[in-house]
């Protein structure tokens, strides 16, 4: 059958095995389990959540004694808060172009790799617009590792 995306045809037949559950175990909370300080498992602490529950207080306590004020301040506050997200990703866009172009200019072998998997099965009839579409790609082409 020769390669298939980097693989021989004979280490995929060998790949595709039913894993146990023991093993689904470590692939799901493994990290988890050795790294508990790093992992994202635990979603809230203690205060974390009695915070939350405190500003939820006090904003249900606001609007019931002041339901027109409330409702101002939280939109004004909303609106803020989106507005200065916006305008955030608006200077990250802007400042990260020049930077780009400073660390990896167009001539250099730097550019770091960049791995697409593309996995066909039974899709013979869109590879030639796969194909088009990979070569259309703004990156370099020593840089892609196209599987």
């Amino acid at each position: 059958m020769g390669q298939a995306g980097g693989w021989r045809a004979d280490e995929l037949r060998m790949a595709a095995h039913e894993p146990s559950a023991e093993a689904l175990e470590t692939a799901r909370f493994g990290f988890a389990t050795r790294q508990p300080h790093r992992s994202a498992r635990r979603v809230l602490y203690f205060t974390q959540g009695a915070a939350l529950c405190l500003i939820g207080a006090g904003l249900f306590l606001a609007a019931r004694a002041y339901p027109d004020f409330t409702s101002h301040a939280a939109h004004a506050a909303l609106f803020a808060l989106f507005t200065v997200a916006i305008l955030w990703r608006l200077f990250a866009a802007a400042s990260l172009a020049p930077i780009a172009k400073a660390l990896y200019p167009a001539d250099s072998h730097r550019w770091p790799t960049y791995t697409i998997l593309c996995p066909l099965h039974r899709e013979a009839n869109v590879v030639a617009d796969l194909i088009a579409a990979l070569e259309r790609l703004d990156y370099p082409k020593h840089a892609l590792d196209i599987q």
